[in-house]
C-alpha cells in the first residue's frame, strides 16, 4: 500500500484551540475533537474536520452506509 490509500485520522480533543494542527502540511485527513477540552466550553458538541481525500472517500463507497 502506498501512503495515499491510508487515511489519516487525528483525535485531538485537547489540542484543538490550543495547538496548531496542520492539515494539509501534515497529511491529515480527518480531525477530531470535542468541546470540552481544547474549546474550553461545555461537554456535549462533537467537531469533526474533513479534508477533501476523506471527503472522496465518503461519496466514492460502493456499499450501503450511513447519511451525512
Amino acid at each position: 500500500m502506498t501512503y495515499r490509500e491510508h487515511k489519516i485520522i487525528l483525535d485531538a480533543v485537547c489540542s484543538v484551540a490550543s495547538e496548531l494542527i496542520r492539515m494539509d502540511e501534515w497529511g491529515i485527513d480527518v480531525v477530531m475533537t470535542a468541546s470540552q477540552k481544547g474549546l474550553g466550553t461545555p461537554p456535549g458538541l462533537s467537531v469533526l474536520v474533513a479534508g477533501n481525500r476523506a471527503i472522496q472517500v465518503r461519496f466514492s463507497v460502493k456499499f450501503p452506509s450511513f447519511k451525512v
